[in-house]
């Protein structure tokens, strides 16, 4: 199974990675290739501009390193192999965009800044993919697996609202 593992390295990220730990029968097998995906929100254009593209280049690839090194420690720890992949830009565009690309079965989102609506391009996923969003500290809550519907759109609306049990 391809998993795509989108996290900011807040708590929340902490937990999406013992919520896995714990649940090796699904996500421990070797046959599981695991992309870890930062996104890196962009430095304000006027700061930029300011710099040389090698700065801008090297800051977003500390702060995204800055993100993975804990996260590299824990798959090695697993002993699994991951590829780790940054990006920069609005983190649901961003995530969208990847999980679309790399036409992952399974999309593992975590982070303190998560705003559920702010994913909302996530519905646009190919309807196989199921979406798991950690957001709350002491779950792993699935908010959408709509490959058995086809109604990503309906799952993001309905996961959307305010509360914290976000299960569908």
């Amino acid at each position: 199974m391809k998993i795509l593992v989108a996290a900011d390295g807040s708590p929340y990220t902490k937990r999406m990675l013992a919520y896995l730990a714990a649940h090796d029968e699904s996500f421990g097998s070797k046959q599981n290739q695991f992309t870890v995906l930062t996104v890196v929100g962009p430095i304000p254009a006027r700061a930029a501009s300011a710099l040389s593209k090698p700065i801008v280049h090297e800051y977003y690839a500390d702060e995204a390193e800055a993100t993975f090194k804990p996260i590299r420690a824990f798959f090695s720890k697993q002993g699994v192999e991951a590829q780790f992949e940054h990006r920069v830009g609005n983190a649901g565009d961003q995530i969208a965009a990847v999980a679309r690309k790399g036409k992952f079965d399974l999309v593992v989102i975590a982070g303190d800044h998560l705003d559920i609506s702010s994913i909302a391009s996530v519905d646009a996923l190919d309807s196989s993919a199921a979406v798991t969003v950690s957001v709350d500290a002491d779950t792993a809550t699935t908010v959408a697996s709509c490959a058995d519907t086809g109604e990503a759109g309906e799952c993001w609306r309905s996961a959307a609202r305010p509360d914290t049990s976000l299960q569908r």
